[in-house]
């Protein structure tokens, strides 16, 4: 009765524990999130952590049973058919069940993997995006700074400048090393690789104002740790200088 109890224990335990980490990666994932590139990264996400913790639950309990149900007792002898250490088991239990487990496993996996494909070809194509235009800005890293330059020909340094109802397309690139362009908040990250004779391309939808930070998420020297910037979601007439060709 007590190993009974010691059983139940761990596997509520075990239930606890992954409910946790769900709920603390979900509100991890969504917490000053914006954007479809944030719901379709974030909806993807949940369901490989639902899914991981099921397997984990699954796979832990069933052990655990095994454990408890097969465990050693007084008088117990060994089959004559049992494996021997260094052997590969003979074959117990129905053939059916295996294929039937197998393919249900492959399909859950060939499902994941077309939904992965999905979203890295919805972040290649700017005209997924929903917006009534698009603005293009050209976004060059250089050690420890980022500059955009925009339609009108103006410049900024380490703040990005964009209008709501907008699909921005940035064209990323770096003017010395390897750099990685990045803004969480949006599930936005790209390589700005220099020497390339053309630009890696990635757009957003600009849906919500308000400030987002920056950072190059690639180490780039010794001081990598301060190549931060902002991107700064305004309203089109706030934007009405930078886009039409004002003052930076």
């Amino acid at each position: 009765m007590r190993r009974i109890t010691l059983a139940i224990a761990s596997a509520l335990g075990v239930i606890i524990l992954l409910a946790g980490e769900v709920t603390a990666c979900a509100s991890c994932v969504s917490t000053g999130t914006t954007g479809v590139h944030a719901e379709k990264y974030d909806r993807l996400f949940s369901i490989y952590t639902l899914i991981g913790g099921i397997v984990t639950l699954v796979v832990y309990g069933w052990m655990g049973w095994l454990l408890f149900k097969f465990r050693a007792k007084e008088g117990d002898f060994e089959p004559a058919d049992a494996p021997k250490l260094g052997e590969i088991p003979k074959h117990r239990g129905d053939p059916a069940w295996t294929w039937a487990v197998t393919a249900g496993i492959f399909v859950i996996l060939m499902g994941l993997t077309i939904g992965t494909i999905d979203m890295v070809n919805f972040y290649e194509d700017p005209d997924e995006g929903m917006a009534s235009r698009q603005v293009t800005v050209k976004v060059t890293g250089a050690q420890y700074f980022w500059e955009f330059e925009y339609p009108s020909g103006n410049k900024s340094y380490d703040t990005l400048t964009v209008p709501t109802d907008t699909t921005v397309i940035l064209e990323v690139t770096s003017d010395d090393v390897w750099h990685n362009f990045a803004v969480p908040a949006l599930r936005l990250k790209i390589d700005a690789i220099p020497g390339d004779t053309e630009p890696n391309v990635i757009w957003f939808d600009a849906s919500n104002t308000g400030e987002y930070p920056i950072y190059c998420m690639e180490l780039c020297g010794a001081d990598h740790a301060d190549m931060k910037g902002t991107l700064v979601i305004v309203e089109p007439d706030d934007y009405t200088n930078l886009y039409d060709g004002g003052s930076a």
